[in-house]
């Protein structure tokens, strides 16, 4: 079966997002893409939200073959071109040509059915809402947290909602940033 895993930047007091939903505190560095390719290289689909592929769609096409982004960014860019992905929304009615191997997604069950067949582990990069919205489904099963050293007193929390969890594994990064890797306990395995 597999994993629905989310990706994602926290600061050291649980914030996602500034106040303004930006994230000038994450710090990002090679270890950070070399972390993305390892787990991309174990998802074929990445998860959005609606709200997040509206800004993607503003970034990561450019980006693919952009001499601007970093190394780490193009090729990041490349596999979001070139992998499926799932987008859910109720709203939006087709995908946008420009970004490719775009499914959207009606409602969490169609999800579920999504994730209990076959293929390898999907990925959530990012978005707030989404997170919470697949927390209260019961759909995250793993999280990758890099947990910034950095306090910023207010903005959005990462998650929200209780959620059981068992810790993996804790690293550190050179730059005082800790990956740290959670299984999410579903009530229904307890």
């Amino acid at each position: 079966m597999r994993r629905i895993v989310l990706y994602m930047q926290q600061t050291l007091d649980g914030q996602g997002a500034d106040p303004a939903n930006t994230m000038e505190w994450a710090s990002v560095t090679q270890q950070t893409w070399d972390f993305v390719d390892e787990l991309t290289a174990a998802c074929d689909a990445t998860v959005i939200g609606r709200g997040l592929y509206r800004e993607f769609l503003g970034v990561w096409p450019a980006a693919a073959t952009s001499d601007a982004a970093s190394p780490g960014m193009r090729k990041l860019a490349r596999w979001l071109r070139d992998t499926e992905k799932l987008v859910l929304t109720r709203t939006l009615e087709a995908p946008d040509p420009a970004w490719p191997n775009t499914t959207f997604v009606r409602d969490a069950e169609a999800l579920r059915a999504l994730r209990d067949g076959p293929g390898e582990d999907l990925l959530v990069a990012g978005g707030i809402g989404i997170a919470g919205a697949l927390a209260r489904a019961g759909l995250l099963d793993e999280l990758w947290i890099h947990l910034n050293p950095a306090v910023i007193g207010e903005g959005r929390p990462l998650l929200a909602d209780p959620l059981d969890l068992r810790l993996l594994e804790a690293r550190p990064l050179d730059s005082g940033v800790v990956v740290l890797h959670y299984a999410v306990e579903h009530e229904e395995a307890r």
